[in-house]
């Protein structure tokens, strides 16, 4: 297999491992927060609602970050044999 192959499925397992319980726990959080019989269950008392959007929305740049730096391609290197400009007046 070649890196962009691995890198490829590297992201998907990523996307599925991580990403998508973080989709869980941020639709829970939305779910707290909309919902007035949450809220008033809760007393005013939201320091679970945060945690789950905060650690939801790390889960879900997990896989973004993964399939960023595996899939982008190298920067390409200057040739060294390049002519130089000849910086003589």
């Amino acid at each position: 297999m070649d890196k962009k192959t691995k890198g490829l499925i590297f992201t998907i397992v990523t996307a599925v491992i991580f990403g998508l319980p973080g989709l869980f726990l941020l639709g829970m959080a939305l779910i707290i927060i909309l919902s007035a019989d949450a809220a008033a269950e809760l007393h005013g008392d939201y320091a679970a609602t945060i945690v789950f959007f905060i650690f939801g929305l790390i889960l879900i740049s997990l896989p973004i970050f993964v399939g960023y730096f595996t899939l982008r391609a190298p920067p390409k290197a200057f040739a060294e044999s390049a002519p130089q400009p000849d910086h003589e007046s």
